[in-house]
């Protein structure tokens, strides 16, 4: 089984629904729904995902807080240590959010993929950086 990190333009594709990236964003979580996926994110992104769907969708409190705990069902959330923090500031990454995204998914031994939208911010990574429309193909492939 296949583990990947979600960055949070993902996870807010997929409960958002935004068209047109809803249609790759959904797959993914489906995957993960029918054990042929473990998926993860940082805290950071579920506290990032939290403030947009509150601050930008006007989304109630109580209706997010619902929302996360059925996504915790299948979304494992990493664990980010000093050290984590550490390499991040030490790293070549333009946005200190993405290099905490990035040692945060180093710390799951069987994880080698990042997903996300916007693989710019990821080019410092040493892992496989895809988007969901690419990760959704390679997997067609195998």
């Amino acid at each position: 089984m296949k583990h990947v990190f979600l960055d949070t333009n993902v996870i807010l594709d997929f409960i958002t629904k935004r068209e047109p990236h809803t249609i790759y964003a959904k797959p993914i979580f489906e995957l993960a729904n029918n054990n042929e996926l473990m998926i993860y994110t940082s805290a950071v992104s579920l506290s990032n995902c939290f403030y947009i769907l509150e601050r930008s969708y006007k989304k109630e409190r109580s209706e997010i807080k619902k929302v996360f705990k059925k996504l915790l069902q299948i979304l494992h959330v990493t664990n980010l240590s000093e050290g984590n923090v550490l390499e991040a500031l030490n790293s070549n990454f333009e946005d200190f959010e993405d290099a905490l995204q990035n040692y945060s998914a180093i710390n799951i031994s069987d994880l080698s993929i990042i997903i996300t939208r916007d693989k710019s911010d990821f080019v410092s990574s040493e892992l496989l950086i895809v988007t969901p429309e690419e990760f959704l193909s390679n997997l067609r492939k195998e």
